[in-house]
């Protein structure tokens, strides 16, 4: 039965932030409201009898809303966790590369290009694969070679080597 009831919950969930708002905004527009207002509006008999109901969905309404974004704001820091992980460890593949490496990647920086064909059989451009650096941009070779293929570089090698030059240097 908690399983049914969370599975209910789960599917009205991108639905909740919405109906939590309304509720919280109508229920504190009849708690806050000036007494001289509510009288006006024919609310007096029904706030008095309802006063409790309406405060306790009032806190249950601003509950959800708290829930929301406080979930919305883990997942941007998440995601930017992610993201500067990710650039950390690039930037430290960047950092420890070999000679030969350093060559491979200066064709994609001094060119300013996105993709350059390697051999396979050479080694340095599945070495710069296995790091993340340059990924295979297609499994056809090259017509009249047995073994050079197209790689593109990472945008954010790429970005991090037009930012740091000094890490192509010998």
């Amino acid at each position: 039965m908690f399983e049914t009831i969370l599975t209910s919950i789960s599917a009205l969930r991108p639905f909740a932030w919405r109906t939590a708002l309304a509720i919280l905004i109508m229920c504190s527009t009849l708690i806050f409201l000036p007494d001289t207002v509510i009288e006006k509006l024919g609310l007096t008999e029904l706030l008095s009898a309802s006063r409790s109901a309406i405060s306790i969905a009032l806190i249950f309404s601003g509950s959800i809303i708290l829930v929301e974004i406080f979930d919305a704001l883990r997942g941007i820091i998440v995601e930017r966790h992610k993201t500067n992980k990710y650039r950390t460890n690039m930037f430290k593949h960047l950092s420890e590369l070999t000679k030969d490496e350093k060559l491979a990647l200066k064709e994609y920086a001094d060119g300013d290009l996105g993709t350059v064909h390697f051999s396979m059989s050479g080694g340095v451009a599945g070495f710069l694969e296995a790091k993340g650096i340059i990924s295979r941009s297609s499994n056809l070779g090259i017509p009249g070679t047995s073994d050079t293929f197209a790689y593109s570089i990472q945008p954010v090698a790429m970005k991090l080597l037009r930012e740091n030059p000094d890490l192509l240097q010998n």
